[in-house]
């Protein structure tokens, strides 16, 4: 047999590591056709229907290259064949000139979180492999050498409310093809893969194999289950969208503390990405020393003090969206807005409370948050004028049939099988902060 005899026990224990799982789990896989994908899918087809479970199988149709349609074709046939529900998401654009691997990999999974969202399915499994790895940490270390980041991929994480699952961080493209030849199951390779003009792909032609030092799958998830233990006893998560972390945090490991300061601004920020990570290690230092003074990055506002540092979203960089007729709106990657039927008679849009948040001083007065923490909170236009703040993490002005709530793009969850506690300190004296 053409392939490695452990393979289901090693992905059996790979599905172990990134539990827990509910009864009969419901997993949905992302397929392109390509012999890595095909794999997953049918590795975890037979791990689900073991537990009495099922895998869905998501393919998005990119509309960039011709011969993707044949692609996703031949997925279709492998899944009807195996008796797996496929679905086709297509990503709708106008063209895409540049910097196309990166908006086509933030579309896919754009695509593939909100479906499973809609479908009510946490898990979303996504085949990259231990080539993947070796790639990702060779091109993060070139643009730092130091920091987070760069340990690699992490086996589990959060993607946009989804738990994002990759169980082939262990295994070799090699491995898996030959697992497809043995069930006699063909798969399709994508030209693009062979396309020096995309980084990741220059580096995989430059490697020969898994570079040598590349931290292995137990080591990361190690690292993560730190940096989730030092959330819980630092950080503070507020509802109304900022964080609160302790100063001890700074005379901790620096490569923890980077780390989880890079999530928080994540998280705060909305952003899809985590910050540079030289960037995050530079801010992480000046931080340390006590005369330091605000400072701005990844979307986000520091706020330093003598035992607590502020972090709450820059409200500059927050975004306006007009309303429709939709019931819910996501608004600048952080809040989901709920709005009540026949609201929108007029024109409205959502946008931060910004220097209109002066006239809401009776809520900072009351509750504490301050102002700089107002600022960046979703407030109502009518006609372009500020009509109040939308109701969110218990702040209210007053204003009716709209409200929001703290649903980041990506949870302050470093690796969800250690979950922050979902009982944080509480958050600390925020006086001066405005």
């Amino acid at each position: 047999m053409n392939w490695r005899p452990d393979l289901s026990a090693a992905f059996d224990a790979a599905m172990a590591d990134c539990g827990p799982f509910e009864p009969q789990p419901v997993i949905a896989i992302g397929v392109s056709g390509g012999g890595d994908s095909l794999a997953l899918l049918l590795l975890a087809q037979e791990w689900a229907t073991l537990r009495g479970g099922t895998v869905v199988a998501l393919s998005v149709d990119h509309r960039l290259r011709a011969g993707a349609i044949d692609e996703l074709r031949h997925v279709g046939a492998v899944c009807a064949g195996q008796g797996i529900a496929h679905h086709v998401l297509v990503w709708q654009h106008e063209g895409v000139a540049s910097a196309v691997q990166a908006r086509a990999r933030r579309a896919r999974y754009d695509l593939m979180s909100n479906w499973c969202r809609e479908a009510g399915i946490l898990h979303l499994a996504v085949a990259h492999t231990a080539e993947d790895q070796a790639e990702t940490q060779a091109m993060r270390i070139e643009r730092a050498p130091s920091g987070p980041g760069v340990a690699g991929m992490a086996l589990v994480r959060l993607e946009q409310g989804v738990r994002l699952l990759r169980p082939l961080l262990g295994q070799s493209g090699k491995d898996l093809r030959g697992y497809l030849k043995a069930l006699n199951t063909d798969w399709v390779e994508d030209p693009s893969n062979q396309d020096r003009r995309f980084e990741r792909v220059r580096k995989r032609q430059d490697m020969l194999d898994v570079a040598p030092g590349v931290d292995d799958v137990s080591s990361r998830i190690s690292r993560d289950q730190k940096i989730a233990e030092l959330a819980s006893k630092q950080l503070s998560l507020s509802p109304a969208g900022f964080a609160v972390l302790r100063r001890e945090v700074l005379s901790d490991d620096e490569y923890l503390s980077a780390s989880l300061i890079a999530h928080v601004l994540r998280t705060v920020s909305g952003s899809a990405y985590l910050p540079p990570a030289e960037k995050v290690t530079g801010l992480r230092n000046r931080l340390a020393d006590p005369e330091t003074g605000r400072m701005t990055l990844g979307g986000c506002l520091l706020i330093p003090d003598n035992e607590t540092i502020l972090i709450t979203r820059e409200y500059q960089r927050s975004e306006s969206v007009s309303l429709n007729d939709a019931l819910k709106h996501d608004w600048d990657g952080r809040f989901r807005l709920q709005v009540s039927d026949g609201f929108c008679h007029r024109k409205m849009s959502v946008g931060p409370a910004g220097k209109s948040a002066v006239s809401l001083r009776p809520i900072v007065e009351e509750t504490g948050i301050p102002l700089s923490v107002v600022r960046g909170l979703p407030a109502l236009y009518r006609d372009d004028e500020f009509a109040g703040l939308v109701p969110c993490g218990g702040l209210s002005d007053g204003l009716t049939g709209i409200s929001a709530r703290f649903v980041p793009r990506n949870p302050l969850v470093p690796l969800a099988r250690w979950l922050v506690p979902p009982r944080l300190p509480p958050i600390l004296e925020l006086a001066n902060r405005s």
